[in-house]
């Protein structure tokens, strides 16, 4: 098939269904051994996979601590807003709607913010929200979703 399909894919759904306890995850970069949570991959190919998850933006992690023994240690890792989608268990920016859908779901982030730094960004980015178009929706709504996401789970 292809290395998403074989390897990526099933790396993703596996951190998805059974996130790291205390957001930990060791992987091996240099071990040809079967994984022991995903025996149909290698520790090497696992390693690989995260890599490659996060340079797409499907997981993100705080930390990575490597061993000379090719242990690698993932801190904090998650898997994030993007990697949900691509596994259909985030909404897509198509199906917010208008431009004026996603103010009012702004707003009323904005009405639950915690500072009033993000209560302002909040309604700032659902009036701009109102002013463009349907082609700056998916960018907009994007880049606030991600902010505020990372905000709730860096913050908490």
């Amino acid at each position: 098939m292809s290395l998403w399909a074989d390897r990526d894919l099933p790396v993703l759904r596996f951190l998805h269904d059974h996130p790291p306890h205390d957001g930990m995850l060791e992987t091996n970069r240099l071990s040809e051994k079967p994984h022991s949570d995903l025996p149909q991959l290698t520790e090497q190919d696992v390693h690989i996979a995260v890599q490659t998850l996060h340079d797409v933006g499907y997981v993100d992690f705080e930390n990575q601590e490597g061993e000379s023994s090719g242990g690698v240690l993932w801190q904090d890792i998650l898997v994030t807003g993007a990697g949900k989608q691509i596994l259909g268990e985030w909404p897509l920016f198509e199906a917010l709607g208008s431009p004026a859908e996603l103010a009012a779901i702004l707003d009323r982030l904005a009405d639950m913010a915690a500072t009033d730094e993000e209560k302002g960004n909040l309604r700032k980015a659902a009036s701009s929200a109102r002013e463009r178009g349907v082609d700056g929706l998916k960018t907009l709504a994007a880049g606030v979703l991600r902010a505020y996401v990372r905000s709730q789970i860096l913050g908490a």
